[in-house]
């Protein structure tokens, strides 16, 4: 397929029959999750707190727990990456969250 089929469906401004994407990666809910990830020991750094984990999935999405008027929701904390680590920092207030690991 050519760049311009992939994002026809969203209805794009620009009619440009090249709009430089080089691969398609997709991530899907229509398959039941793999099973949970398993978050290793976080490491102190410059930058923030570095995660590692594990897992069988193929795609992994950092959340954090917020709360609100039923408890807590999760929300994410970066976009679904197929790495295994991430960098997570404080946000600006400096307030202490639980976070997870998501997976497919």
């Amino acid at each position: 397929w050519r760049s311009l089929d992939l994002v026809a469906p969203f209805q794009p401004l620009e009619d440009l029959a090249d709009f430089g994407l080089t691969g398609v990666f997709v991530v899907t809910d229509l398959a039941p999750p793999p099973g949970p990830a398993f978050l290793y020991r976080p490491t102190a750094g410059r930058d923030g707190i570095g995660l590692e984990w594990s897992g069988p999935g193929r795609v992994f999405q950092l959340e954090t727990a917020v709360p609100d008027a039923d408890g807590i929701r999760w929300e994410p904390a970066g976009p679904p990456r197929p790495d295994r680590q991430a960098t997570w920092t404080r946000d600006a207030a400096g307030a202490v969250r639980w976070l997870r690991v998501r997976s497919w």
